[in-house]
């Protein structure tokens, strides 16, 4: 055989083993895996497709990472997985329903409603529909003074951005869960503003420099303000921005004058911006609130009592004035930065209980009766099954603080297991307070302290709660 020969059947006989081998190995191999995916033709990323990622085979492996696509390769291939999806989160039945409606021709395709709590705090987001109609949900109870509204909407109105004021159903009673959901219609609208002149109320002379504040009474708004000076003919204007169009307050400061507020009021949305609401204002000479703390029983006059001059607005948590009383239970308080309405004068001292005025005007002569401490002795049950209620969170709140309680004025205790709670009321006048209160799986309690309890010595006050369960 010649080597040309040997050569040929050399390379024959390692095909043939070659494609043996071959077979041999395919059929050792087990069932190949299912494909976890399925292939979708698609266009290419920046044309409302998902990113086109890998989904790796192996559990173990970390998580698919997306990969993009060319921009300009149309062959790209769309990959997703083939599980079912997701099933839709159930929030609740539904708390709230409505409407919100805003000027045409502005581009709003939908807006988003927010569900608040008692205290401001955003509960869950829901899109309004084409037709600007909406549902929220939520699975527990929301206790008084909740709300539902939107945010500022930034619409374009000749080239320039500008805002549609947000507006809100607020201050709404306690819902259950399973109770009638609360209709709530929206109006958004452009906002005014608002424009006026600050004159002296003694001479009628401008006042020049006066500051001029603007804050909404809403909750979630509460701590939100505007504000700007006056010119030196007294006049001053102030956009709204974005704050809200309801329980709108508008407050004056200027030095050696008396803080003025006017207000809470509700401003109409305006369809077309540029809408002016005038406010002015006569500003009084600065005062100041002077007067006696009396023993209530004796008429004699008490030294040491801690008086305080604060305000029901949030607005004013750091203004007002203190003094303590001097042998003849006399005080003097500074209060120019505080307008009178709203604003409490509080007396407090060891061993008697806390007495409260509310006055009328920035000056006068004031006097303020401090008698016994007086005690609320009560129970609190379950309104069905009649059972005391233990842990219960009993709290009698002041009704001059804020709905924040940003100055502290309550008295607090847990019910026992009896659910038999006993409170002093060192920090609360008896006849200004309310009553809050929290229970697991019931259904939380505001009102006023007498539409509970009632006199039943001098010093003492009989308590009934009864809670609603969930």
């Amino acid at each position: 055989m010649t080597a040309a020969s040997r050569r040929g059947a050399f390379i024959a006989i390692v095909a043939v083993v070659t494609v043996v081998a071959g077979l041999v190995w395919l059929l050792g191999q087990d069932e190949p895996a299912p494909q976890d995916v399925d292939v979708l033709s698609g266009a290419p990323d920046g044309q409302g497709n998902p990113p086109v990622f890998h989904r790796p085979m192996d559990p173990e492996q970390p998580e698919p990472v997306p990969l993009q696509p060319e921009p300009d390769d149309p062959s790209v291939m769309t990959v997703r997985p083939r599980h079912e999806p997701e099933p839709l989160i159930d929030y609740g039945p539904v708390v709230a329903q409505g409407n919100v409606g805003w000027p045409s021709g502005f581009g709003v395709d939908s807006v988003e409603v927010i569900l608040y709590d008692d205290e401001g705090f955003e509960l869950d987001i829901a899109d309004t529909d084409v037709n600007g109609d909406f549902e929220l949900r939520y699975d527990e109870p929301l206790r008084a003074g909740w709300a539902v509204g939107t945010e500022a909407q930034a619409v374009d109105w000749g080239g320039e951005t500008t805002f549609l004021l947000p507006a809100m159903c607020s201050e709404l009673a306690v819902h259950v869960p399973g109770e009638t959901p609360v209709l709530c219609h929206l109006r958004l609208g452009f906002p005014p503003t608002i424009s006026g002149r600050v004159t002296s109320r003694e001479d009628g002379a401008p006042i020049e420099d006066a500051e001029v504040y603007a804050a909404s009474t809403l909750r979630p708004w509460a701590l939100a303000e505007i504000s700007t000076d006056t010119e030196e003919d007294g006049s001053y204007l102030l956009p709204l921005g974005d704050l809200p169009n309801q329980d709108v307050i508008v407050w004056f400061l200027a030095d050696e004058h008396q803080a003025h507020l006017v207000g809470p009021m509700s401003l109409s949305p305006a369809d077309v911006p540029g809408e002016v609401v005038r406010v002015d204002a006569a500003l009084d000479a600065a005062a100041t609130l002077r007067g006696r703390v009396l023993d209530a029983l004796t008429g004699i006059p008490v030294d040491g009592v801690m008086v305080t001059a604060g305000s029901s607005y949030a607005a004013f948590t750091r203004s007002g004035d203190w003094d303590v009383t001097d042998e003849d239970g006399s005080f003097l308080l500074e209060t120019g930065d505080l307008p009178p309405f709203g604003s409490w004068l509080l007396a407090a001292e060891d061993g008697y209980g806390p007495a409260v005025v509310f006055p009328d005007s920035p000056a006068g002569e004031h006097e303020i009766h401090l008698g016994p401490i007086q005690t609320v002795d009560g129970y609190v049950f379950d309104a069905v099954s009649g059972e005391p209620i233990e842990d219960a969170d009993v709290m009698i709140a002041f009704i001059g603080d804020t709905w924040e309680l940003d100055h502290g004025l309550y008295d607090e205790e847990f019910s026992d297991e009896e659910g038999h709670v006993v409170i002093e009321l060192v920090s609360v006048p008896i006849g200004a307070a309310r009553v809050r209160v929290i229970s697991d799986d019931h259904v939380p309690l505001d009102v006023p302290l007498e539409a509970v309890a009632r006199p039943v010595t001098g010093n003492t006050w009989e308590l009934v709660v009864r809670l609603t369960s969930l």
